[in-house]
């Protein structure tokens, strides 16, 4: 996309698409998705947006970070999260943030009847699953029909590119169509067209066409893009020369242990520590290049001696840390500063 302000930015930009429903001069819009989505099995009035994240309690706990997490009036969480590429394990890593907040919800020596239902819709620019189904909900069921299934966990997996096809809205909501449609619109023309079919969506589209006018929304857009761009294309380099590099130590092995038994074992376990070791480099080494280009976009020197300190680091969460810091720092401020 050029950089024209007359034109919208991308929706499915995780950090745009906050922007976009978190705020709460948008509760119609944010109302109108989630409900899009949940159907009348769950009576939405209104929401409360609460922290996106949910801090860890434990020094090795992993931090989860969800888009918008939001309250209904009878205590339902219900958070969204909006993934436009595909960058690996999103079930898994969705799975995990719908466990935690659930479990966060209870206090040591709580009584566990207090648990609201917990929901997670999840949004995806890419297509996560095999076939044409749109809107796909996962629970927890048991293996027979005459016992009800558990109604405290809830998952929606919503594939914006399918859309297109889903024939004459069969078996969807009209409504979530119509709000896929619109975020798998590929430039701003088409999102125009889908925004004149109804007025929530227009109204939603001239607000994303307020965002996009704002200089400093159009930064930390492109920055975005940039980290995720610089990530996709060190991993899948870092996969590469993982995979080499596992295949080369694993056909060492077995020509030394000299059996086929040998050269079968040292293939597979090379190459899964060759992946893991590669994986792991490549997602510490893309965020540091994404560091340096936030820095430098945003005018903030680099020392010869930042330079040295990062080159060194092999920290992938201390790296985020600092690309973090970096997007709100002043230039005087310690990058490094604990």
């Amino acid at each position: 996309m050029t950089d024209n302000h007359d034109e919208t930015l991308d929706p499915t930009n995780d950090f745009l698409f906050k922007r976009l429903f978190a705020d709460p001069c948008n509760e119609r819009l944010l109302l109108d998705l989630i409900r899009a989505v949940l159907g009348p099995g769950v009576d939405v009035i209104s929401v409360k947006v609460v922290e996106s994240t949910v801090l860890r309690d434990k020094v090795k706990d992993k931090t989860i970070v969800l888009d918008i997490l939001v309250e209904t009036e009878d205590g339902t969480k219900v958070a969204t999260e909006m993934q436009s590429r595909n960058r690996g394990h999103f079930m898994a890593r969705i799975v995990f943030y719908w466990a935690r907040l659930l479990v966060d919800q209870l206090q040591r020596g709580g009584d566990y009847a207090t648990i609201k239902p917990t929901i997670v819709i999840a949004f995806t620019g890419y297509e996560e699953t095999a076939g044409d189904a749109l809107h796909t909900v996962f629970t927890i069921e048991a293996n027979r029909r005459d016992i009800q299934r558990c109604k405290l966990m809830e998952l929606h997996l919503v594939e914006f590119p399918k859309a297109a096809r889903v024939a004459s809205h069969q078996g969807e909501n009209p409504r979530l169509v119509l709000w896929a449609r619109y975020f798998a619109a590929r430039n701003h023309q088409q999102r125009e067209l889908v925004a004149q079919e109804d007025d929530v969506i227009a109204q939603a589209h001239q607000v994303l066409r307020e965002l996009s006018a704002i200089d400093e929304v159009r930064q930390a857009f492109h920055l975005r893009e940039i980290e995720l761009r610089t990530f996709e294309r060190d991993l899948e380099a870092r996969h590469e020369q993982g995979l080499a590099e596992g295949l080369a130590i694993g056909e060492a092995k077995g020509r030394t242990e000299g059996r086929v038994e040998g050269r079968t074992e040292g293939r597979t376990e090379g190459r899964a520590e060759g992946l893991a070791i590669g994986e792991a480099k490549g997602r510490t080494e893309g965020t540091l290049d994404s560091l340096t280009m936030v820095l430098s976009s945003r005018g903030i020197p680099i020392t010869p001696d930042a330079r040295r300190t990062m080159a060194l680091c092999s920290d992938a969460v201390l790296a985020n840390r600092w690309l973090l810091r970096a997007l709100t720092m002043g230039p005087d401020d310690d990058l490094f500063a604990d």
